[in-house]
């Protein structure tokens, strides 16, 4: 393969990536403010001046750019995490944990907050391999299903986790 050759895959490939990127953030800019049922692929055409067909070029099926949106999201707070533990280590899992300080869950201590967290940063990491394998329609109900277990933990309800000595 000649230069010329191989530099004008090499920008075809980076315009592709640069494309499907503009399609996946306009997706989910919709998906933030209308949920799946408010997003179709010819709103995000529009967002992006592009035609229906030619996201359908990029991603087949509405579902596979919702899919999409959601790995983009949970594969940016993994690198925001990630690169957060590493800078600033310690501090960073005290963070994490505020997320269970708010009003509505000040029944939740610090030691109620922290295996929350926990399960939190690894389902933040493992979400990747997980999530995929589950539907479109199944969202809604596995993000619920997250809500209870973060906010209500494992055990069955009035019997502590813990073990009585």
């Amino acid at each position: 393969m000649s230069t010329t050759a191989a530099a004008t895959r090499t920008a075809a490939t980076a315009r592709y990536a640069e494309k499907k990127k503009a399609i996946v953030a306009a997706a989910s800019d919709i998906l933030n403010h209308h949920g799946v049922k408010g997003m179709t692929l010819a709103g995000v055409a529009s967002r992006v001046g592009l035609i229906t067909t030619s996201v359908t070029y990029y991603f087949k099926k509405k579902e596979d750019l919702a899919v999409a949106c959601f790995l983009d999201g949970i594969a940016r707070f993994g690198a925001l995490a990630t690169d957060e533990l590493r800078v600033d280590g310690p501090h960073a899992f005290a963070k994490i944990r505020e997320i269970f300080v708010a009003p509505e869950l000040a029944w939740l201590d610090a030691q109620a907050q922290t295996p929350r967290a926990q399960i939190l940063t690894e389902q933040i990491f493992w979400a990747v391999a997980w999530l995929p394998r589950y539907d479109l329609e199944d969202y809604d109900r596995i993000r619920e299903r997250m809500y209870d277990i973060f906010v209500n933990g494992l055990s069955v309800p009035g019997r502590s986790a813990r073990k009585s000595t």
